[in-house]
């Protein structure tokens, strides 16, 4: 097991400055990595952090990019014509 490369006064500071978890660990130099994620999770959670301000969904729910709508590969009703998608 690693050492952690920051304190607890960090992490809360971060956590204050910051709308996400990603941005937590980017500015306390973690890697974007999901056990870095669960970690950050998992200190919120166990000292009871307020994240009230962070965003309340992914930024991109719900989104359909250019690339996929110009081609007809996603359908009306969300599903997708997955031979299209190997058709790039």
């Amino acid at each position: 097991m690693r050492k952690k490369t920051y304190s607890e006064s960090e992490i809360r500071e971060a956590i204050k400055n910051n709308r996400s978890v990603r941005q937590v660990c980017f500015e306390i130099k973690l890697k974007q990595a999901g056990g870095n994620h669960e970690s950050i999770k998992k200190f919120i959670k166990s000292n009871n952090v307020d994240i009230s301000h962070f965003y309340k969904t992914t930024w991109n729910k719900g989104r359909v990019f250019g690339y996929f709508k110009k081609r007809g590969v996603i359908l009306a009703d969300g599903g997708f014509k997955s031979p299209l998608l190997y058709s790039r």
